[in-house]
């Protein structure tokens, strides 16, 4: 077998994994015509991943910066060379030493501005609970329950509170 692993994947197929997939038992892949109105989404990501490994592959030194964003700004330009309403010279990246990260409302003197908080670059995944009958679902983070204990447990709870359905398994650690 290939080196693909059994799941569920959404990716075009390309040279490169139809070559892996020649190495699958046909009885054991699925797959499925790009429905044009989803082609848009899934050519951006296919695109999106070839211009990051590119990015990434820009040899180190001083200019490395200066250099990923020639790259990229060559790449908006082929893509207003082919889509003229898609993006214009507006779109090339005019200041690589700075991100954007927010805007804050006015504030009322004397006070000082106040930003909104930003995320920790990397957190732990996010532990879900959701209300079955009403399906609103919060999302809350616990710095306290990483790494994940080695079973989980779930639930779901009609609006009266009362549990209509449970499981506990094995975590897949």
């Amino acid at each position: 077998m290939s080196g693909l692993a059994q799941g569920i994947y959404e990716h075009l197929i390309t040279g490169e994994l139809a070559d892996q997939l020649h190495q699958v038992d046909s009885g054991l892949v699925q797959r499925d015509k790009l429905d044009p109105a989803d082609a848009p989404d899934a050519l951006a990501r296919h695109i999106a991943a070839l211009a990051r490994r590119a990015l990434h592959a820009v040899p180190g030194g001083d200019d490395k910066l200066a250099r990923q964003v020639d790259l990229a700004n060559r790449i908006a330009e082929i893509i207003a060379a082919f889509s003229p309403q898609a993006a214009t010279a507006q779109d090339q990246v005019a200041d690589a030493k700075y991100l954007l990260h927010a805007i804050a409302a006015p504030p009322t003197p004397p006070a000082q501005p106040v930003f909104p908080a930003r995320p920790p670059p990397r957190s732990p995944p996010a532990r879900c609970s959701s209300t079955a009958v009403t399906s609103r679902a919060s999302v809350t983070r616990s710095p306290t329950r990483w790494p994940p204990p080695t079973r989980w447990t779930y639930s779901a709870r009609s609006s009266s509170g009362t549990a209509w359905a449970s499981s506990s398994r094995p975590s897949a650690t």
